[in-house]
């Protein structure tokens, strides 16, 4: 995770400045929506879960709200990445509650959603990597025409 972290930020400081605009802000107050519905959703179910017995799904109550998530981020952006991972979060866990229980359930409930939102992750700033150059001889350019 550090490793994602430190690669992220080399890759995308200073890579674009915030988008604006009506459209720009618009997409911004859709997905501050949506994580707020998330984050309530991933507090709630928890509490749903324990009540109804079943303590051991509290992990995996909490992935499946991230799925729903980046199924939506992958609407309005665009992204197809965030499809994949959005069903791997939800349909995941319901695979892992009917297969497994008890200390392997929360294991490895764990460790799927933590490789699959790295995963996800590290594509992400690759993508801005990719871009990097191209903005930079783009941006060199236009530096050279105004001199």
């Amino acid at each position: 995770m550090i490793g994602v972290f430190t690669y992220a930020i080399r890759v995308t400081a200073g890579a674009a400045p915030r988008p604006a605009g009506p459209e720009a802000r618009r997409l911004e107050r859709l997905v501050t929506l949506a994580t707020i519905i998330e984050l309530a959703a991933a507090f709630v179910l928890p509490v749903i879960v324990i009540a109804a017995g079943h303590s051991d799904w509290v992990l995996p109550s909490i992935v499946i709200t991230i799925g729903p998530l980046l199924l939506y981020l992958d609407h309005l952006v665009h992204i197809p990445r965030y499809r994949l991972a959005g069903w791997a979060l939800t349909a995941g866990p319901v695979i892992l509650v009917a297969t497994m229980s008890g200390k392997s359930l929360a294991v490895t409930t764990g460790f799927a959603a933590g490789a699959v939102l790295l995963g996800t992750a590290a594509a992400g700033f690759r993508d801005l990597a990719r871009l990097r150059p191209a903005r930079t001889s783009t941006q060199t350019a236009l530096r050279a025409k105004d001199r």
